[in-house]
């Protein structure tokens, strides 16, 4: 951020974006891919059965992983769970 001198008042310096990563951990990978799949109207370019897929799309990749097994618990409950933006 850069100050707009002593009025408190802050500049956010903007960034555009022309590329985009969505990625998204679920322990129903495969129904994830389902579903997806039929709204989107696209198979995944990428797909491992049950590991990854990955979706391209102009200025977009969604990614969905099954996490590892030391970190299922992490992603079983998704009522409780909460967003992370990395």
């Amino acid at each position: 951020m850069s100050s707009t001198g002593g009025s408190g008042v802050y500049l956010i310096n903007m960034v555009q974006c022309t590329n985009a990563l969505v990625t998204i951990a679920s322990v129903e990978i495969n129904r994830l891919v389902s579903f997806y799949s039929e709204i989107l109207g696209e198979q995944p370019a990428k797909y491992i059965q049950n590991v990854y897929a990955e979706f391209q799309f102009p200025g977009l990749r969604l990614a969905i992983f099954k996490p590892k097994s030391t970190h299922l618990h992490e992603f079983e409950n998704s009522t409780k769970s909460t967003m992370s933006l990395c």
